[in-house]
């Protein structure tokens, strides 16, 4: 049988396998244009974020979360230089700050904290902040909350 005979005997409206409409096509091709599109635009977020960490804190980087573009929770085990703290005003949104471990931490440095108008949640375990510093930071949140 030949496959001419073959096509004239099946029956009507039924498709080879593997054979796809226009619309499907168009449909398939948009649906992987919005996915690559996507993947490409976490790519260049991520980028993104590591050079805005890199510029601001050097290597290693600390712990960070993300909204989008809105850097809010950053956790360091140890800071280098307390100065870092000084690119925390670059960062409006941050609501999370965790400084653990940093002996060269001293009061005065907090006045950087204090800057942040989000903050909701501060971790200064193992520094050398004391009583009066922090009594100084809630002053300081307090005027910003006022």
């Amino acid at each position: 049988m030949h496959v001419a005979e073959r096509e004239q005997k099946s029956p009507a409206g039924t498709h080879r396998s593997l054979q796809y409409g226009l619309r499907t096509l168009l449909l398939l091709t948009c649906a992987a244009a919005i996915a690559f599109s996507w993947i490409g635009y976490e790519v260049r977020l991520t980028a993104y974020r590591e050079a805005l960490l890199e510029e601001q804190f050097g290597r290693p980087w600390p712990e960070a979360s993300w909204i989008g573009k809105c850097l809010v929770a950053l956790e360091f085990n140890s800071i280098s230089k307390p100065r870092m703290l000084e690119h925390l005003k670059d960062f409006p949104d941050l609501r999370k700050l965790v400084i653990w471990f940093n002996g060269e931490l001293r009061d005065d440095q907090l006045a950087h904290v204090g800057g942040l108008p989000q903050l909701v949640e501060l971790d200064l375990r193992g520094t050398q902040i004391t009583d009066k510093g922090i009594a100084k930071l809630r002053s300081m949140i307090s005027t910003h909350t006022a």
